[in-house]
């Protein structure tokens, strides 16, 4: 019996149905049992004014997600972020949660950024057993629950400095306007109610639903009982609608000082404006005025490209940076997990999150350094700031307290100001500069003068290792009444002239961008202080430079991360400390490169390019010509400046085309003058095609490719 042997057609047939039939086999198989996918929950609260802050949260949790997908995930698998937005409604934000805890593959939950929508899920998330890193500051309800974190600065910690400013106010009689129902209002009420004496008190309050309208006659009859209460502060915690009542004191010539609790400072004076007669106070939620992080500085210049068409604030992008650390914490700590199973992958983040506490270790994040307290809320320095009456700004309150052995000590506040004179003198291989400059010191604490503060870039002797430093003292002048709140018990002017360091990255050169830093820390960590710039249009930076333009300039603040031991060497123990600088982005001046690199390179390249045109039987003129200009160029490059460096700058790749532009043309005229291509007019027409066309194209595609590095690069 012979055998059956389909067709040709009948063959193929056969081939595509059995292709169909597995690609459909294989479609099902993944709808029915897909690849096993991490989780990681996010909740945010979506509003007509908050749009940028959502949209830089997705952007960095993204950048965070993928680039941990790209080094393996968990145990190879991929990790995916869940959004739970809750429009800030309570019910909401409960039914998402009830959802992502029923999923199998939850790693964590991430955010909430109000205390009152927050206890309504803490019961719900502490009970399940998985991390959760909150945004709110509220943290007496989850304290019986230990996989519950806090990014935000705890309640309990702010009322501690609060404390210090009633006491330092010796305040007595209040008046209190707040939001009904919002639990962060009512713990700070419950508070100044407590903490005021028998003789002192809360001589006028009022409560307001967040809905509710404050009409004019409202308005008028809470203005008219807050002058008669006779009150020494106003506690106002009505979140945006703060504004509504400053300006109607500032109306109505009513001087009280004000004190937001609910709702930040720097929104509402760019709404609000500055121009009223009383002062104003306010936990900080930005930092130091006027000072940048440096990890922030150096998250958004990466991102730079990505986020501007996002309208933000170096604020705004703080918050995102923020939520990707909070992500990373939770990520890197289940990547390090030795079970796979997803009980002890939680077990395990919420481990690693313990030792974030009480110093005993710091997670380096995208945008700051993070630990935590004994009460699981972040361990940042809680700031006083301050506008003075008149004042078109915010600056530090001159009294702030840091954490210490459990309690807190008071940190002097230092208002500084560097006016530079000129820089000068830079050089890339020493990796150094010159600047002279004047340094203003002022504070409230007496004796705070040049010998708490050491620059920590300044270059130091190859003999004696000391700072190529002079600070001369220009004036001296203690005493000054120059503010609302009391006298200036110390107040020097220097003028500084040194050598400092500086960290060139000279890729781009000559067409690169360098940041120059005056950076100085404490002398000693026992007189440890914060200091205070004045804000960014009062500081100069019209100076002398030589070969440079500035840019920009900020004053950014770091961390540096010291390890010392408890007892012996009993347990490790970590102190931050603070260190600050005055940078001037700057950009180097391109004259003096392009008259004595780029004009002569163009030279040579355009005479190498007119040399194809001479007749054929003037052949070794023509190469001659490519080859003086091939050693044109080496010599050029052996004649001109170029820095030290382990890496081809910009201005080497730019003489690297060179060598090969002209070798490839004299290779062409090489090939043009063999017998055999000389009797191929194909290969003819494409040497030539290839001299005078794709030559020039190639010269083109250069330019366009340093400009492009230039003006594109991250």
């Amino acid at each position: 019996m012979l055998s059956f042997v389909p067709r040709k057609f009948t063959r193929r047939t056969y081939v595509f149905v059995f292709f169909i039939v597995t690609v459909l086999f294989s479609t099902l198989f993944l709808s029915f049992y897909p690849e096993k996918e991490y989780k990681i929950g996010i909740i945010v609260s979506s509003t007509k004014n908050n749009h940028a802050t959502i949209e830089l949260i997705k952007f960095f949790v993204k950048k965070r997600i993928d680039e941990f997908n790209k080094k393996g995930g968990i145990n190879g698998r991929p990790v995916k972020e869940v959004y739970m937005d809750d429009f800030e409604d309570s019910s909401l934000t409960i039914r998402h949660v009830e959802k992502i805890l029923r999923d199998e593959y939850l790693v964590g939950i991430l955010g909430c950024w109000n205390s009152t929508r927050a206890k309504e899920i803490v019961d719900l998330i502490g009970t399940s057993g998985v991390p959760f890193i909150g945004d709110f500051s509220i943290n007496t309800f989850f304290s019986n629950y230990g996989n519950i974190y806090s990014m935000d600065k705890g309640v309990s910690d702010e009322l501690a400095i609060f404390d210090k400013f009633l006491n330092d106010r010796a305040i007595r009689n209040v008046a209190f306007i707040g939001r009904l129902g919002d639990l962060y209002t009512i713990k700070y009420y419950n508070y100044i109610k407590d903490s005021l004496a028998s003789d002192r008190g809360i001589a006028y309050e009022k409560w307001l639903l967040k809905s509710e309208e404050i009409d004019e006659s409202a308005l008028e009859n809470i203005i008219s009982d807050v002058e008669k209460s006779r009150t020494d502060i106003i506690f106002l915690s009505l979140g945006a609608r703060n504004g509504i009542l400053i300006e109607s004191l500032h109306k109505n010539n009513i001087r009280i000082p004000v004190y937001s609790i609910l709702g930040t400072i720097g929104k509402l004076l760019s709404s609000v404006g500055y121009e009223f007669d009383f002062d104003w106070y306010d936990t900080a939620v930005e930092g130091i005025p006027n000072v940048e992080s440096q990890r922030l500085e150096e998250l958004i210049a990466r991102y730079r490209s990505d986020i501007s068409s996002i309208d933000s604030s170096r604020y705004l992008a703080g918050y995102g940076g923020r939520y990707a650390d909070g992500v990373g914490m939770i990520l890197d700590a289940a990547k390090s997990a030795a079970s796979q199973e997803i009980r002890g992958i939680r077990e395990h983040v919420i481990e690693s999150l313990r030792s974030y506490i009480s110093s005993r270790r710091f997670y380096k994040g995208w945008s700051r350094y993070w630990a935590f307290t004994e009460n699981r809320t972040s361990s940042e320095d809680i700031l006083l700031v301050w506008k003075p009456a008149n004042y078109d700004g915010f600056i530090l309150y001159p009294e702030q307290y840091a954490r210490k052995a459990g309690g807190y000590v008071r940190k002097p506040v230092i208002y500084l100001n560097v006016d530079m004179i000129r820089i000068t003198g830079v050089n890339n291989s020493e990796k150094s500069f010159s600047a002279e400059f004047y340094l203003n010191i002022k504070s409230e604490d007496p004796g705070i003068d040049k010998s708490y503060i050491e620059f920590t870039n300044a270059y130091r002797g190859k003999d004696s290792n000391e700072p190529l430093i002079n600070i001369r003292a220009i004036d001296e002048d203690t005493g000054i009444n120059d503010n609302s709140k009391g006298k200036l018990q110390s107040n020097y002017l220097y003028k500084v002239s040194g050598k400092f360091d500086f960290y060139p990255d000279l890729r781009l050169y000559p067409f690169d961008e360098q940041k120059f830093s005056i950076s100085f820390q404490p002398r000693n960590a026992a007189h440890d202080f914060l200091i205070q710039p004045p804000k960014e249009e009062l500081r100069d930076t019209d100076f002398s430079t030589d070969e440079w333009v500035v840019n920009t300039h900020y004053v950014g603040m770091d961390q540096d991360i010291i390890r010392s031991t408890k007892g012996y060497v009993s347990e490790e123990m970590i102190t931050p400390f603070y260190k600050f600088n005055y940078t001037w982005v700057m950009e180097r001046s391109k004259v003096d490169y392009f008259i004595k690199t780029v004009i002569p390179l163009l030279t040579i390249l355009t005479i190498t390019y007119l040399s194809v045109y001479i007749r054929k039987k003037n052949f070794e003129a023509t190469v001659t010509i490519q080859v003086t200009a091939l050693l044109a160029s080496i010599a050029l490059y052996f004649s001109v400046y170029k820095p030290t460096t382990d890496y081809a700058t910009l201005s080497d790749e730019i003489f690297l085309f060179t060598y090969f532009s002209i070798t490839l043309m004299m290779a062409m005229s090489i090939f043009k003058s063999i017998r055999y291509v000389e009797d191929f007019s194909r290969l003819m027409f494409v040497a030539n095609l290839l001299q005078r066309y794709a030559f020039p194209a190639f010269v083109l595609s250069m330019v366009a490719y340093v400009f492009s590095v230039k003006y594109f690069s991250v």
